[in-house]
């Protein structure tokens, strides 16, 4: 695996994250106007409800699983920044891959162009994949 690969797992198991908080909102939205739904009704409802809520119950509990091991992979992930001699380079992969910061802002932050931007990048790169090849 390269060491982008490696970085950019954690940009995409973040991504996967919130796109599952977002159908848990949307769920949770569901279920709140099939309550209002069901009090309106006389008679109330059948058990379906109850059945909808255990199913958001246990999406959430995935999602804290994948929590779990995000926080687990940015530990790992945050021990090989920090073996690069570079503070620079540490800072990069940092802001970048840890905290997901976008290319613009990390250049803001290190008051510099975004092209040096990517041209430290790709020697953070370059430095991790012998951090990992000695591994």
């Amino acid at each position: 695996m390269t060491a982008k690969a490696y970085f950019n797992e954690l940009i995409l198991i973040d991504k996967q994250i919130y796109a599952k908080l977002e159908e848990i909102d949307r769920l949770n939205d569901l279920a709140a106007k099939c309550t209002s739904t069901l009090m309106a009704t006389p008679g109330g409802g059948n058990g379906s409800l109850e059945d909808t809520i255990a199913r958001i119950v246990d999406y959430k509990r995935e999602v804290n699983a994948d929590i779990d091991k995000l926080v687990g992979m940015k530990r790992e992930r945050r021990g090989v920044i920090e073996q690069l001699p570079n503070k620079e380079h540490r800072l990069i992969l940092t802001k970048r891959y840890i905290c997901g910061h976008r290319w613009e802002k990390i250049a803001v932050d290190l008051d510099c162009d975004i092209r040096n931007v990517y041209y430290m990048h790709g020697k953070a790169l370059q430095e991790t994949e012998k951090i990992l090849q000695s591994v």
